[in-house]
């Protein structure tokens, strides 16, 4: 299943605008080796386009998926964090307002083959 991911608001090209997709709490939201599948695209001022390739999910079914998007501006492959927790980077997840800490279910969002979410790029 492939969806695609519309980032919005992406304040330079600096970098790369990195995703994961989550199809459970388990690492959710940045543990890259827990997320079901990951995409990069070089970032550019103002929109990048993110496609996932869903692999092992049900063909023709749509899926429950949390997607945590980040802007690595200066290429350390993490969300880089700074006093109490707070993201020093740009970032984004599906269906998360930008309060508190995000979580799974409360991020999660229906996904079928061949979507394309928006999601606006956050900067503390």
């Amino acid at each position: 299943m492939k969806v695609s991911l519309r980032i919005q608001g992406v304040r330079n090209d600096h970098g790369y605008v990195r995703g994961l997709a989550f199809v459970s709490e388990q690492g959710f939201p940045e543990q890259v080796q827990k997320a079901l599948a990951k995409a990069q695209v070089t970032a550019s001022k103002g929109e990048c386009l993110l496609q996932f390739d869903l692999k092992g999910l049900p063909k023709g079914q749509p899926a429950q998926v949390a997607f945590a998007v980040y802007h690595d501006e200066k290429k350390t492959g993490r969300i880089e964090k700074g006093f109490l927790g707070i993201p020093k980077c740009g970032i984004t997840l599906s269906n998360w307002r930008g309060l508190g800490r995000p979580q799974f279910h409360k991020c999660s969002v229906t996904v079928r083959a061949g979507q394309e979410l928006r999601l606006k790029m956050i900067y503390f």
